[in-house]
């Protein structure tokens, strides 16, 4: 999958590239096949500095179209690189969700038709 890496607010540098694609790896072992040659847009960066006294807030964003579907999952976290892990989980939880839903929805079509199929 590729990933376009956007900071908000903060420098953009190499280090965070690298982390972003590393965690995005897990994302990957996660999609289909069709789904691995889409393109993701991150988005990390440093929201505001008055709040929880005075902490920076960080922020993570990611954002793709797969299976007729938009994913997104968007954390703010007191530290950039926890944003980050917190918004792999989110979004590799939503993604596997939505798998088990429509894996749900095949075998439901499959006992529906072994059903009428025995009735004929």
């Amino acid at each position: 999958m590729r990933t376009t890496i956007k900071a908000t607010n903060i420098d953009h540098t190499n280090a965070i590239d690298t982390y972003v694609t590393k965690r995005m790896r897990d994302l990957e072992k996660v999609l289909d096949a069709k789904e691995k040659s889409k393109i993701a847009r991150v988005e990390v960066g440093k929201s505001t500095t008055h709040h929880r006294g005075g902490k920076d807030i960080f922020f993570a964003e990611v954002m793709f179209h797969a299976s007729k579907k938009d994913f997104r999952a968007a954390v703010k976290a007191d530290d950039l690189y926890a944003a980050i892990d917190k918004m792999r989980d989110e979004i590799v939880r939503e993604v596997t969700r939505y798998h088990e839903r429509l894996r749900e929805q095949r075998k439901d079509g499959e006992r529906e038709m072994k059903r009428h199929i025995k009735k004929a």
